[in-house]
């Protein structure tokens, strides 16, 4: 009988964990700039918090890392999805964003300069992010 519970137990635990899966852009998200072959300049990382909140760890050679935080809103429903990021030093931004592959370990994101409209698609100022893995 004991074993019988303790199956069940373990078994709704798993369910229910199961159930709860965070979208897939909830988490780190790493970014590099090349400046040329194996030469990185630039690179930062983006956490995209479960709660709505955002932080860019940004990170150029040569210099002391900086972190901007803020607020996003990511809607799915539409294709490809739309993200609106209002940070907290008053900037915000628009763009769009899709995943690449079935695994949705490579995300795509163009952000449209301050002030400007969201991307019609995606073009040459697209960052390719990789998803951290834990």
């Amino acid at each position: 009988m004991r074993r019988v519970l303790l199956t069940i137990a373990v078994l709704t635990i798993a369910l229910t964990v199961g159930c709860s899966r965070q979208p897939p852009y909830v988490g780190g998200w790493e970014s590099e700039i090349h400046g040329g072959p194996r030469n990185v300049v630039w690179g930062g990382e983006y956490v995209f918090h479960p709660n709505g909140d955002i932080q860019f760890v940004r990170r150029s050679v040569g210099k002391p890392d900086s972190v901007d935080a803020g607020r996003y809103k990511v809607d799915d429903s539409l294709d490809p999805m739309r993200i609106d990021i209002q940070w907290a030093n008053g900037k915000s931004e628009v763009g769009i964003l899709r995943f690449v592959g079935s695994e949705k370990r490579l995300m795509e994101m163009e952000l449209a300069p301050q002030g400007k409209e969201r991307p019609g698609g995606f073009g040459k100022d697209t960052m390719l992010l990789t998803k951290k893995v834990k």
